[in-house]
């Protein structure tokens, strides 16, 4: 099964953050398990200078000389808590970074993630990245935005057991369309009339030949990234679930990078400035997602617009249709 993950390569502050939580990690883990283990270290933090910690040589030299390092401002971010880190509070900013970056968005959301899991008012899942995303919805169609949020996870849990499978996918229903409590569900309660004019979900599959024979397999998202009006974004390890996101359970990483070098570029029809780090990423997203090798042929700086928008919408469904008609794929909308 091909897989799809995006990651970030950083220097500089936010690269020496990463090292430390890395070092606090594993001295909690020796303490606990290896103490009188030699070949198992513990690790000191080391110190930089100014000179080496601003040196991007490195960096660049892992990009290569066509793609030049872009500046930003990043912060790391956390889900941890004292089984896994040795803290003595639970740490859940990257649960925190999401609402927040949710909450502020004005344009647009791009979401990558391999679940999506998250359901407002229930005595099992507790994390409110799903209650921020209706909210923003419910703002937008309150004061008549144009708000839009693409989603992008897999068509099916990338799990052999078939337990598995099934509960995480009664789950993720459940997140998007299936019961009062489900997003789509209660967006029309509160007034969103159509919620797919503001929230689309998409999965991932490609063809081939293979031995002479016509296949086919799902493209497995497993990315943890959220990119946010082409000026912020946050990437990781986290998944949109309460294991990722509650900090006292799976311990996670993440940056948020906010964009300082801005360019110009295009959001609701309206000339903006826009992060140069971010609308690239999402730009070089959209293009592979929609199969575009010629930059010429489609533009995809706008994602706001009802143009774009629909034209998305529109292939996502109608290749969903060849498959089904070629492949007899699953999920299908004749099976529920």
């Amino acid at each position: 099964m091909p897989w799809h993950d995006e990651a970030l390569v950083v220097s500089g502050e936010a690269a020496r953050d990463c090292a430390r939580h890395f070092i606090q990690r594993w001295n909690v883990h020796k303490a606990d398990k290896y103490r009188f283990v030699e070949s198992y270290p513990y690790l000191v933090p080391k110190s930089y200078s100014d000179e080496e910690l601003f040196d991007h040589s490195v960096l660049n030299s892992i990009l290569g000389e066509d793609r030049p390092a872009i500046c930003v401002d990043a912060q790391c971010v956390r889900s941890v808590s004292f089984w896994s880190c040795g803290t003595q509070t639970i740490e859940h900013s990257i649960q925190n970074a999401y609402i927040r970056m949710i909450d502020n968005a004005q344009h647009f959301i791009y979401i990558e993630n391999q679940f999506f899991i998250s359901i407002a008012q229930d005595s099992t899942i507790k994390n409110g990245i799903g209650d921020a995303l209706y909210r923003r919805i419910v703002r937008a169609c309150i004061d008549k935005e144009k708000f839009r949020v693409y989603v992008i996870i897999p068509l099916l849990p990338g799990f052999s057991n078939v337990n598995a499978v099934q509960a995480v996918l009664y789950f993720i229903m459940r997140s998007i369309n299936k019961g009062e409590t489900s997003l789509f569900e209660r967006l029309k309660q509160s007034g969103v009339t159509d919620p797919e004019e503001y929230i689309s979900f998409y999965g991932m599959r490609n063809w081939d030949i293979l031995m002479g024979s016509l296949v086919t397999e799902i493209i497995y998202v497993h990315s943890k990234l959220m990119i946010v009006d082409d000026r912020m974004c946050i990437c990781g390890s986290a998944n949109i679930n309460d294991r990722s996101l509650q900090g006292s359970r799976d311990s996670e990483f993440c940056l948020v990078v906010n964009d300082i070098e801005m360019i110009d570029s295009t959001l609701n029809g309206q000339t903006q400035k826009v992060g140069k780090f971010c609308s690239t990423w999402r730009k070089k997203l959209f293009r592979q997602i929609l199969g575009i090798t010629n930059e010429n042929d489609l533009n995809v700086d706008d994602p706001c617009s009802d143009e774009f928008y629909n034209y998305f919408r529109e292939t996502a469904r109608n290749n969903a249709q060849i498959y089904e008609e070629v492949f007899n794929t699953l999920p299908t909308n004749h099976i529920r």
